[in-house]
């Protein structure tokens, strides 16, 4: 029944998936993993940043004295001065119900995964169901470095109410950087483009390269027959001849 787990494994670490069955001793002596978190002592605030709104809590000595949702909306506020100044907001907020901060921890969409950006660890990501299939992954070179990311979307009011999040947050992405967003369509396979805040919806593979070509690839100037036939007739140019010296 674990079939396809086992073969995807497989296919993203590149070696066979191996049950072993080992005594409790054996496990014991082998075991190097470390508790990390859990510490409830002093005062405490901790966030979680959501989609919709981000939940705040102040903990003193395991005990939390304060807790609350505020509203936002991070997906259409490109400026990270916004983020910063609502994320203030209520750290101070929670910060009055506090004697003092001892520290504060945070979560927020996006996970660090930092791991080689292949055919079958891309399936992985996004098998329906999965814990982070949902949102888009970072990729820079040849590695993943993380996934369930949300991406800004754009803002424009023109735009047809049947064009999903995928698309906005596609053509928010060419609003904010130089790139050129690829999109597929989940439910159609269909390829769309978004450049410079212009989407271009249903196009061929053919069509694809093509814009790839226009947009990345620096066109070569065709030169004059008057300017080539000069350049080959030029005479190069002499550099002196210089002579070190060595005294013996």
């Amino acid at each position: 029944s674990h079939a396809f787990e086992a073969d995807m494994m497989q296919r993203a670490f590149g070696r066979p998936l191996v049950i072993e069955s080992i005594d409790q001793a054996e496990a014991e002596a082998t075991d190097t993993a470390k508790a990390i978190g859990g510490h409830l002592d002093g005062c405490r605030i901790g966030f979680d940043l959501g989609a919709s709104d981000y939940k705040l809590a102040a903990v003193q000595d395991g005990e939390p004295v304060f807790t609350t949702e505020i509203p936002w909306d991070p997906r259409v506020e490109a400026d990270p001065a916004w983020h910063r100044a609502k994320i203030n907001e209520g750290l101070k907020l929670a910060a009055e119900k506090l004697p003092r901060v001892d520290a504060i921890g945070g979560s927020s969409a996006g996970i660090i995964v930092d791991c080689e950006a292949s055919p079958e660890m891309l399936e992985t990501i996004f098998f329906p169901n999965n814990a982070i299939h949902d949102g888009g992954v970072i990729i820079n070179e040849d590695r993943i470095l993380s996934a369930a990311c949300i991406f800004p979307l754009t803002r424009r009011q023109d735009i047809s109410k049947t064009i999903g999040t995928r698309h906005r947050a596609a053509i928010g992405m060419s609003e904010e950087s130089d790139s050129l967003v690829i999109v597929v369509s989940e439910e159609t396979g269909s390829i769309s483009t978004a450049y410079k805040g212009q989407l271009v919806r249903g196009i061929s593979q053919t069509k694809l390269r093509a814009t790839l070509t226009s947009v990345f690839v620096t066109p070569i100037r065709n030169r004059s027959f008057k300017g080539w036939i000069r350049s080959m007739t030029a005479k190069p140019e002499k550099i002196p001849l210089q002579i070190k010296a060595n005294h013996h």
